[in-house]
Protein backbone atom coordinates (compact mmCIF):
# COMPACT_ATOMS: atom_id res chain seq x y z
CA UNK A 1 0.00 0.00 0.00
CA UNK A 2 1.19 3.31 -0.72
CA UNK A 3 1.27 6.37 1.27
CA UNK A 4 -1.27 9.26 -0.07
CA UNK A 5 -0.13 12.28 -1.89
CA UNK A 6 -0.22 15.65 -0.22
CA UNK A 7 -3.45 16.49 -2.09
CA UNK A 8 -5.27 13.78 -0.84
CA UNK A 9 -4.01 14.11 2.24
CA UNK A 10 -5.49 17.77 1.79
CA UNK A 11 -8.76 16.50 0.89
CA UNK A 12 -9.37 14.17 3.68
CA UNK A 13 -8.61 17.27 5.98
CA UNK A 14 -11.18 19.09 4.25
CA UNK A 15 -13.78 16.41 4.43
CA UNK A 16 -12.72 15.60 8.29
CA UNK A 17 -13.08 19.84 9.16
CA UNK A 18 -16.42 19.72 7.17
CA UNK A 19 -17.39 16.61 9.33
CA UNK A 20 -16.68 18.68 12.38
CA UNK A 21 -18.00 21.66 11.86
CA UNK A 22 -21.23 19.88 11.28
CA UNK A 23 -20.79 18.05 14.32
CA UNK A 24 -20.58 21.26 16.18
CA UNK A 25 -23.53 22.62 14.53
CA UNK A 26 -25.64 19.54 15.36
CA UNK A 27 -24.29 19.87 18.97
CA UNK A 28 -25.16 23.69 19.48
CA UNK A 29 -28.74 23.04 17.78
CA UNK A 30 -29.10 20.37 19.95
CA UNK A 31 -27.93 22.04 23.48
CA UNK A 32 -30.88 24.98 21.99
CA UNK A 33 -33.47 22.36 21.81
CA UNK A 34 -32.46 21.26 25.43
CA UNK A 35 -33.25 24.90 27.19
CA UNK A 36 -36.67 24.33 25.73
CA UNK A 37 -39.24 24.93 22.71
CA UNK A 38 -39.90 28.61 23.86
CA UNK A 39 -36.37 29.68 22.55
CA UNK A 40 -36.87 27.88 18.82
CA UNK A 41 -38.01 29.92 16.32
CA UNK A 42 -39.85 28.72 13.49
CA UNK A 43 -39.85 30.07 10.09
CA UNK A 44 -41.42 29.70 7.02
CA UNK A 45 -41.00 26.33 5.32
CA UNK A 46 -38.28 25.09 7.72
CA UNK A 47 -37.44 25.41 11.56
CA UNK A 48 -33.95 27.15 11.81
CA UNK A 49 -32.73 27.22 15.49
CA UNK A 50 -31.88 30.72 17.53
CA UNK A 51 -30.61 29.88 20.64
CA UNK A 52 -31.12 33.45 22.23
CA UNK A 53 -28.87 32.61 25.38
CA UNK A 54 -25.90 32.38 22.95
CA UNK A 55 -26.79 36.17 21.21
CA UNK A 56 -28.34 38.62 24.47
CA UNK A 57 -30.57 40.90 22.97
CA UNK A 58 -29.17 44.33 21.91
CA UNK A 59 -25.29 44.89 20.54
CA UNK A 60 -22.85 42.88 21.79
CA UNK A 61 -19.23 42.44 20.74
CA UNK A 62 -18.48 39.38 19.18
CA UNK A 63 -15.54 37.15 16.90
CA UNK A 64 -16.26 36.34 13.69
CA UNK A 65 -15.31 32.78 12.14
CA UNK A 66 -15.33 30.77 9.11
CA UNK A 67 -15.62 27.15 8.28
CA UNK A 68 -14.37 27.35 4.86
CA UNK A 69 -11.68 26.13 3.93
CA UNK A 70 -10.77 26.01 7.23
CA UNK A 71 -12.19 26.70 10.41
CA UNK A 72 -10.25 30.04 11.87
CA UNK A 73 -11.17 33.49 13.61
CA UNK A 74 -11.17 36.50 10.81
CA UNK A 75 -12.49 39.22 12.59
CA UNK A 76 -14.45 41.45 15.38
CA UNK A 77 -17.14 43.19 15.69
CA UNK A 78 -20.39 43.40 17.00
CA UNK A 79 -23.68 41.44 16.90
CA UNK A 80 -26.82 43.01 16.33
CA UNK A 81 -29.40 41.26 17.94
CA UNK A 82 -32.38 43.06 17.89
CA UNK A 83 -36.14 42.43 16.67
CA UNK A 84 -37.08 43.02 13.50
CA UNK A 85 -33.34 43.91 12.44
CA UNK A 86 -32.62 44.62 8.52
CA UNK A 87 -29.95 44.68 6.27
CA UNK A 88 -29.24 47.51 3.40
CA UNK A 89 -33.50 47.47 3.59
CA UNK A 90 -34.10 43.73 3.43
CA UNK A 91 -34.73 40.55 5.81
CA UNK A 92 -31.60 38.81 7.20
CA UNK A 93 -31.41 35.54 5.82
CA UNK A 94 -32.31 32.62 8.01
CA UNK A 95 -29.49 31.59 10.44
CA UNK A 96 -27.98 35.05 10.04
CA UNK A 97 -27.70 37.74 12.17
CA UNK A 98 -26.34 41.62 11.54
CA UNK A 99 -22.35 42.24 12.67
CA UNK A 100 -20.79 45.36 12.31
CA UNK A 101 -17.14 44.63 11.53
CA UNK A 102 -14.40 46.34 13.26
CA UNK A 103 -11.27 44.30 13.30
CA UNK A 104 -10.19 41.82 10.26
CA UNK A 105 -7.85 39.79 11.45
CA UNK A 106 -7.78 37.37 7.90
CA UNK A 107 -6.90 40.05 5.27
CA UNK A 108 -8.21 37.36 2.52
CA UNK A 109 -11.02 35.94 4.15
CA UNK A 110 -14.11 36.15 2.07
CA UNK A 111 -17.40 37.46 3.38
CA UNK A 112 -20.16 34.66 3.93
CA UNK A 113 -22.51 36.27 2.07
CA UNK A 114 -21.17 39.28 -0.69
CA UNK A 115 -22.94 42.58 0.19
CA UNK A 116 -24.49 43.01 -3.28
CA UNK A 117 -25.83 47.04 -2.51
CA UNK A 118 -21.86 47.79 -1.41
CA UNK A 119 -20.17 45.10 -4.07
CA UNK A 120 -18.08 43.76 -1.17
CA UNK A 121 -17.00 40.30 -1.31
CA UNK A 122 -13.61 40.61 1.25
CA UNK A 123 -14.31 40.81 5.19
CA UNK A 124 -11.36 43.60 4.41
CA UNK A 125 -13.54 45.75 2.76
CA UNK A 126 -16.65 45.80 5.10
CA UNK A 127 -14.36 47.56 8.08
CA UNK A 128 -17.34 49.88 9.50
CA UNK A 129 -20.11 48.48 7.35
CA UNK A 130 -22.89 45.58 8.44
CA UNK A 131 -22.91 42.41 7.25
CA UNK A 132 -24.81 39.02 7.41
CA UNK A 133 -23.22 36.53 9.34
CA UNK A 134 -24.23 32.90 10.00
CA UNK A 135 -25.26 32.28 13.52
CA UNK A 136 -23.02 29.54 14.29
CA UNK A 137 -20.11 31.20 13.01
CA UNK A 138 -20.87 33.96 15.61
CA UNK A 139 -19.33 33.91 19.20
CA UNK A 140 -19.80 36.49 21.81
CA UNK A 141 -16.58 37.98 23.32
CA UNK A 142 -16.13 37.74 26.43
CA UNK A 143 -12.49 38.73 27.01
CA UNK A 144 -12.02 42.10 28.91
CA UNK A 145 -10.09 44.79 26.35
CA UNK A 146 -6.33 44.44 25.82
CA UNK A 147 -4.77 47.21 28.00
CA UNK A 148 -1.26 49.00 27.08
CA UNK A 149 1.72 47.08 27.72
CA UNK A 150 2.71 50.56 28.80
CA UNK A 151 1.98 54.61 28.49
CA UNK A 152 4.56 54.97 25.40
CA UNK A 153 3.62 52.27 23.85
CA UNK A 154 -0.36 51.86 23.31
CA UNK A 155 -2.36 48.96 22.52
CA UNK A 156 -0.11 46.10 20.36
CA UNK A 157 -1.89 44.81 17.15
CA UNK A 158 -0.45 42.45 15.17
CA UNK A 159 -1.49 42.10 11.35
CA UNK A 160 -5.13 43.36 11.95
CA UNK A 161 -6.84 46.29 10.09
CA UNK A 162 -9.68 48.57 12.30
CA UNK A 163 -11.85 50.41 11.76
Amino acid sequence: RRNPSNQEVMETLQALQAQVLQLQKDNERYRCMEKGSSQLKETSEKASINCQNKFPEGISSCQLYLSSPTYRLVGKGKVHNTSGDLLHHRPLPDGHLKVSVDVVLDKDALLPIPDIVSETTFLRDAIGSFVAWPLDLIFIDDETPTKPASKDRGILRHNESVA
